[in-house]
């Protein structure tokens, strides 16, 4: 079971990324630590589970890891963009007299 190489991947594009683009912002910083610590999960899991390098199926194990990754980029996407996401409900109990 190796599914935790690829957040551990995708933290070290993150973190690549960040440095080589100069940008330092908070949004990006919970991107990576999230990628982290999903890849931190799933290394522990394994270690405990006494699987850490056995894969009966590579390319499930990867298609799982994408699945955690896109899992992981969408709740960062959910917490960094709430602001936005939350608008149009605030509009419509505005409109309907909700939150007066």
């Amino acid at each position: 079971m190796v599914c935790y190489i690829v957040p551990l991947i995708a933290t070290l594009f993150g973190v690549g990324g960040r440095k080589a683009l100069g940008k330092h912002g908070q949004k990006s910083l919970l991107l990576n630590v999230m990628l982290f610590g999903g890849a931190l999960f799933g290394f522990v899991d394994h270690l405990w589970h006494g699987g850490l390098f056995v894969s009966a199926n590579l390319a499930m194990d990867m298609m799982l890891g994408g699945t955690i990754t896109l899992a992981i980029f969408a709740s960062w996407g959910a917490l960094a963009y709430r602001h936005h996401l939350m608008q149009p409900f605030r509009q419509l109990g505005r409109i309907i007299g909700f939150f007066e």
